[in-house]
């Protein structure tokens, strides 16, 4: 009897385990996730992921209250690279992303963030201030460019009076093309053109016909390189290169490269508080839109478990010659079954890692998915100081001042970023790559107390994939984080012996913390060939993978892409509601 009851036990899932076998508890995890008395063996839906885009789906899934939705986060906290974080005693950062201006109007006021929630933006007086280089002939002087139309136009004049003249104008075209791109965003993109997507494609032509002598010029700015459209506006290079900035944050590609107006593009999209092209802090950092939306999910009942790695998506033969899901084995070896499963993951661990059986997908799609560009590896360096920077060209005496306000930029040439590209491109980490800095402190008060500051850096073309193969990232990257403090100490002198803590990540620590595929932050890079229909693969563009019923994809690695955005968690949601709702699950 004692072999039979052994036995019996094994071939059960831990969480039935434990009835049968008190004496001997079941994991950790498991132990923390489930009550007493749940019924954990089947669920509607099942989340992969915590990271913003996650959360936003399930609450919008549990919304439809016949639907139980369980969340499964790896990490011991939710929201994925939308965290606030203690690096340090007393001191909190937004320890991945660190800006918000992304995150659609829509899902604001439908989940009451900012009503009910408490959530708070700290919009930026200063958009950006670019130091020149103090070695250069311009040396002593600076661009700042903020909410205040006469100063920013005084500003820019230092270098061109025709640049300032054309400034406001090269605004407004871009708002322009925002407006196009609009109507793309709070709506599923059709992957085919059948019965189902007819009406949706009909409804966006609608909307877009009184912008209808806007689309060929925004068909234009996005296919052509982000240098073209800003030589076409501008002469002088201290300007180009601040504005090239949006081209380069998460790509691998150079700004002399064709498509990378799109990536421009995409970052100019910010908008906070209903004023468009404005980026701001939030209060408590950008863990407090994760912890929002969480608690808006678990209202309506969705099951949020942190600690819990998911191993395998499990599917089996399905109807006319396609697989389906089953549920999701977690790394203990158990068994969680649901109707559908949905991926926060990138594409690359959704499909080419988690679905572990080889004849769900094709072999050309998995050839195309392994050929996914995720160049454009980053570094973020988050510090802290007993001091704010001092800079040479604008002291503020350790007062805050409008250099802190917003995000400061160190490339003055747009030829510091082509050859940063380039040396990216064959493994080599850039003597002078794109370093963005922002100081979250001078607007939140919350993060360290007084007197205490948090400075986070923003390094861009830090190749994933060496070219010396003798070393790794975590061989090298206190080094090259060194590097990069000697840059910004030309512009800052005292600013690295100021420094008390320093939390610094590779693009090796990305992937390994936040899941970032190769530490590319978007889930895939920005290039014209993969976003919009295009994203993740052409024909998969709905959210569905359309091998496997019932298994889709929720974060950055779909349309629209990257940031904190949340447009893809909404969705897809709205997808999966809808195969519910017509009887597909």
């Amino acid at each position: 009897k004692n072999k039979k009851d052994a036995t019996m036990r094994r071939s059960l899932p831990h969480f039935f385990q434990k009835y049968l076998s008190p004496s001997t508890p079941p994991p950790r995890t498991l132990q923390r996730r489930f009550a007493p008395g749940d019924d954990t063996t089947k669920k509607r839906v099942i989340v992969i992921g915590g990271g913003h885009n996650g959360l936003i789906t399930s609450a919008y899934l549990a919304k439809n209250k016949n639907l139980d939705v369980l969340l499964l986060e790896r990490r011991d906290l939710v929201g994925g690279c939308a965290v606030t974080e203690e690096i340090y005693p007393g001191v909190k950062a937004s320890r991945a992303s660190y800006v918000a201006g992304l995150l659609r109007p829509r899902i604001i006021e439908e989940l009451e963030l900012e009503k009910r929630r408490g959530l708070t933006f700290l919009p930026r007086k200063t958009t950006s201030f670019t130091p020149c280089d103090p070695e250069g002939r311009d040396s002593g002087k600076y661009l700042r460019l903020c909410d205040d139309n006469d100063k920013t136009h005084r500003s820019i004049s230092q270098f061109s009076a025709r640049d300032a003249d054309a400034f406001a104008a090269y605004e407004e075209f871009v708002g322009r093309c925002r407006d196009v791109l609009q109507p793309f965003l709070d709506r599923p993109i059709p992957s085919e053109l059948n019965t189902r997507t007819v009406r949706d494609v009909a409804a966006l032509a609608r909307e877009l016909y009184p912008l209808r002598n806007d689309v060929l010029p925004f068909l234009h700015l996005v296919t052509k390189s982000a240098s073209r459209t800003l030589d076409s506006w501008f002469e002088s290079d201290i300007l180009k290169a601040t504005l090239a900035c949006d081209a380069c944050i998460g790509n691998g590609a150079g700004v002399d490269e064709m498509g990378t107006g799109y990536a421009l593009l995409h970052l100019v999209m910010g908008e906070t508080s209903g004023r468009k092209g404005v980026w701001s802090y939030v209060e408590g950092g950008m863990g407090a839109i994760s912890t929002a939306v969480g608690e808006v999910a678990r209202e309506r009942g969705v099951e949020i478990v942190t600690g819990v790695e998911v191993e395998e998506i499990v599917v089996s033969d399905g109807r006319v010659g396609k697989k389906k899901v089953d549920g999701v084995r977690l790394s203990d070896g158990s068994v969680v079954e649901a109707d559908a499963v949905v991926s926060n993951a990138t594409p690359h661990h959704t499909f080419l890692e988690l679905l572990k059986d080889l004849s769900a997908l094709d072999e050309s799609t998995r050839r195309a998915l392994g050929a996914q560009d995720y160049s454009g590896g980053c570094m973020k360096i988050n510090c802290v100081t007993n001091a704010l920077p001092e800079f040479t060209c604008f002291p503020t005496h350790g007062n805050v001042g409008p250099p802190h306000l917003g995000t400061i930029h160190f490339e003055d040439s747009m030829a510091q970023l082509q050859t940063a590209a380039r040396d990216a491109k064959i493994g080599t980490n850039p003597k002078r790559p794109l370093i963005e800095m922002a100081i979250p402190t001078s607007v939140d008060t919350t993060l360290a107390p007084q007197g205490t500051h948090v400075v986070q850096f923003f390094v861009q073309y830090t190749p994933y994939h060496l070219n010396d193969t003798s070393k790794s990232w975590d061989d090298i990257k206190e080094a090259y984080a060194d590097t990069v403090m000697a840059q910004v100490e030309k512009y800052c002198p005292g600013f690295t012996q100021s420094i008390i803590h320093r939390d610094v990540l590779s693009p090796r620590d990305l992937e390994r913390v936040f899941g970032l595929h190769e530490g590319n932050i978007y889930h895939g890079a920005h290039g014209i060939d993969q976003v919009g229909f295009w994203r993740p693969l052409f024909g998969w563009a709905g959210h569905r993978c359309p091998s496997v019923n019932g298994l889709y994809l929720c974060g950055a690695g779909c349309h629209p892409g990257g940031g904190v955005m949340g447009a893809s968690g909404r969705n897809a949601a709205t997808v999966i509601l809808s195969d519910f709702q017509q009887g597909f699950l």
